[in-house]
């Protein structure tokens, strides 16, 4: 039996799935029906659907707040508008599904603030905002416009409140009224933050840009009031994401740059006309009411073809060198074996909308996809690039990293996010030639045993029944699953993983279920060209997983794990392909 070595580059990529009930009032306002008179002969009526909620730094009155339809940052002529009452409230006529839209609240010296002395006027103009939400009132304040900031940096809507909590203390929710609640410290870092943005205007008026750049200013340093206009010019070169409509976006495919992979089975092989080898790219797409990904390969190499991928050896995936994979169910149990096809299977949308969401068919966890749009005129092409190396480092390359994109230039970021941890016990084919369990082992060596027609490579002994981890204290555990050799722990809780250092910890959602965490060096260490721990560079953890008697590892990805693809709607940019086919052409 001849053993073949992995190259395989691939990421693991979770399949994409999507769905939550559309809100019935949230951020579509107040819709429930109206009692029935109880005087004769009236006819009763039906409130108009409404966007209700409350405009804070105290409570602002006289000022109006808009639904930010097309996206722009600014209440424009049409767009429905409400100024707010003398307790800061307000309700905006809509009878559409708001959620996941921007509600804006411009601020002018003639804006009363409840909670500053009477003679206080603003002195200057600015905007607050807020991404609508599914509650039945919405909030707009100076933290919630935190969050909105951070989102245009490109992080999920629940990365941004993280990293807003960074500065405003953990126990702060920006979302909520904290006069209502009393919470005089929260307030007075809110008045701060509104303070500090008045020192940056210019002829009595903060723009959205200035704004946008002083808030993810005061999140980079730290603090509300030792940012300078330096801290805001670094923040203005960085590109910005908008707020898009991902039911528009993804209306017609969209396509991002995925990685140069190299097929699981078969190795590097530089023989002009290979086919286990290209430049590889998503094309995402809502079709038949569900969210569509499907991956292309540009063969032959150079050309202006692209196709889809097929499945590769055993049936498993071509790039991935996945057969499939277990997944924790929301239930505390798990899934069936999951096979390629049905991994990666469109998966039907409950929400089509600003924000599409649902709830993954097989872990029956809910999720969010967002979108932004983007600008990326005269930023380098290495934007597009995988953060994380794999065979070629594309994100160093100086033919991307010298080189800008054209302007004009569009695209959009896809932002996927779960409501609870995930964890995923990926299954990747044997990598030899004939592959046969024999005795518990395959290719001589890996334990193994058969699911159905899957051969299922496991990480502890094929003749023990395990029943505790401290069984796998002191033992060599494999890691192929995931593209890692060896692991050992120890009983005191500390463990190696291909000879580098790690501690090991209990999931506390399941007893099953151990965790391992890394220092960020070491991290680096092992992520280095090997595109297989991508989920570990971009804030997923290696586990170790007791099911069914079997020892398998996996990963375990927070809520806080997003997954990101920059998209461009016409295929990849030709600038950019460019630049791709020169590293990959200097290099063979």
């Amino acid at each position: 039996m001849k053993a073949n070595k992995h190259t395989g580059f691939s990421k693991h990529i979770l399949g994409l799935s999507i769905a939550t009930a559309l809100a019935a009032c949230g951020g579509g306002g107040d819709s429930s029906p109206s009692q029935p008179s109880t005087g004769g002969g009236t006819t009763p009526t039906t409130p108009m659907p409404a966007i209700t909620g409350k405009a804070i730094d105290g409570y602002l009155t006289g000022a109006t707040v808009c639904l930010d339809l097309n996206d722009n940052g600014v209440c424009d002529s049409g767009e429905p508008s409400a100024v707010t009452d003398g307790n800061g409230a307000f309700s905006i006529p809509y009878s559409g599904d708001a959620t996941g839209k921007t509600l804006l609240v411009q601020v002018t010296p003639s804006t009363k603030d409840l909670s500053r002395p009477a003679n206080f006027q603003f002195p200057a103009s600015f905007t607050l905002s807020q991404i609508v939400q599914s509650t039945p009132a919405q909030v707009v304040s100076p933290l919630t416009t935190l969050v909105s900031a951070q989102m245009q940096t490109g992080l999920s809507r629940s990365q941004a409140i993280t990293a807003a909590q960074g500065l405003l203390g953990s126990q702060v929710d920006p979302n909520a009224d904290y006069l209502a609640n009393k919470d005089a410290e929260t307030q007075s870092l809110a008045a701060q933050i509104v303070d500090k943005l008045g020192t940056f205007s210019t002829k009595s008026t903060i723009d959205a840009t200035t704004v946008r750049n002083a808030l993810n200013a005061m999140v980079a340093k730290g603090s509300v009031t030792a940012i300078t206009q330096d801290d805001l010019a670094a923040q203005a070169s960085k590109p910005v994401y908008q707020v898009a409509d991902a039911s528009q976006v993804l209306a017609n495919p969209t396509y991002s740059f995925v990685d140069y992979l190299i097929s699981f089975f078969g190795g590097y092989n530089p023989t002009p006309g290979s086919t286990n080898q290209a430049l590889v790219r998503d094309v995402r797409q809502i079709a038949n009411g569900a969210l569509q990904v499907v991956q292309q390969e540009n063969l032959p190499v150079g050309s202006d073809t692209w196709a889809s991928v097929g499945l590769g050896a055993y049936n498993g995936g071509k790039y991935d060198g996945l057969a499939g994979e277990y997944v924790l169910k929301a239930d505390g149990t798990w899934s069936d074996f999951v096979p390629e096809t049905k991994r990666l299977a469109p998966l039907p949308l409950s929400r089509i909308g600003t924000t599409l969401s649902g709830t993954d068919p097989v872990s029956g966890i809910s999720f969010t996809y967002e979108a932004r749009s983007t600008d990326l005129s005269g930023q380098p092409l290495s934007t597009a690039a995988p953060a994380t190396p794999s065979f070629y480092d594309f994100a160093h390359a100086p033919q991307l990293t010298g080189t800008t994109f054209p302007s004009g230039t569009a695209a959009y970021l896809g932002i996927q996010t779960y409501s609870a941890d995930r964890i995923v016990l990926p299954v990747s084919v044997p990598m030899c030639d004939s592959a046969t369990v024999q005795n518990g082992y395959v290719c001589g060596a890996t334990p193994a045993f058969m699911d159905g027609n899957t051969i299922v490579m496991t990480s502890g002994s094929p003749s023990v029944t395990y029943t505790s981890f401290q069984q796998a204290v002191g033992q060599t555990l494999q890691g192929l699953n995931v593209g890692l050799g060896a692991m050992h722990l120890s009983a005191d809780r500390r463990a190696t993983i291909d000879n580098t250092p790690a501690t090991w910890s209990v999931y506390s959602g399941n007893a099953n279920v151990l965790f391992f965490d890394l220092a960020p060096s070491d991290v680096a260490a092992l992520t280095a060209n090997n595109g297989r721990l991508q989920p570990l560079a971009h804030g997923a953890k290696l586990v170790l997983a007791l099911r069914a008697g079997r020892l398998q590892v996996g990963w375990l990805y927070p809520s806080t794990y997003a997954d990101k693809s920059l998209q461009f709607a016409s295929g990849l940019p030709a600038s950019l392909m460019t630049a791709l086919n020169s590293v990959t052409a200097a290099q063979h």
